[in-house]
């Protein structure tokens, strides 16, 4: 009997330990549809932006102007590999398992609080529930900088 019981908690002990969550180094902010408010850059008009600043140990990263559908649901967060690498995700997934039929420009907002080497590996995975992820690797050779997506146009201003 004490074998079966010692077994029954086993059991249990492994069932419970694979429920954990997979937890990220930093979780970021993500603004309503229009973007934030006090984004102080020189945004141009219709660009997806990419941009950073070092300071005080904090790496601030901004993607601004991020054309996604406006229903759905978004997380936002980023790992640093080993390899001197920051891996941004910005995930996307339906809303109540669909999509409306509109798009909106959104921004993705994190600090890193760490001291970063330059030149640092940033890489973007876009994860769209739906439709085509999106991915992207670069270097920040800098402690500051803008990057402009020209080809990442948001879909209200291709209409003008």
């Amino acid at each position: 009997m004490k074998m079966i019981y010692l077994l029954l908690i086993f059991t249990m002990f492994l069932g419970f330990s694979g429920c954990s969550e997979t937890t990220h180094d930093y979780s970021g902010k993500i603004s309503s549809c229009g973007g934030f408010v006090t984004t102080k850059s020189e945004v141009p008009p219709c660009f997806e932006t990419l941009e950073w600043n070092f300071a005080n140990d904090v790496l601030s990263i901004k993607n601004n102007q991020v054309s996604l559908n406006c229903c759905g649901e978004r997380s936002f967060y980023a790992d640093i590999e080993d390899n001197n690498t920051i891996v941004l995700t910005e995930k996307d997934n339906y809303e109540n398992g669909a999509r409306c039929k509109c798009t909106c420009s959104y921004d993705f907002h994190i600090n890193i609080n760490e001291t970063i080497q330059f030149p640092v590996n940033v890489k973007i995975k876009r994860i769209i529930e739906g439709d085509n992820d999106y991915n992207w690797e670069g270097t920040f050779e800098t402690s500051e900088g803008i990057i402009n997506f020209e080809n990442h146009q948001a879909l209200d201003c291709l209409k003008k």
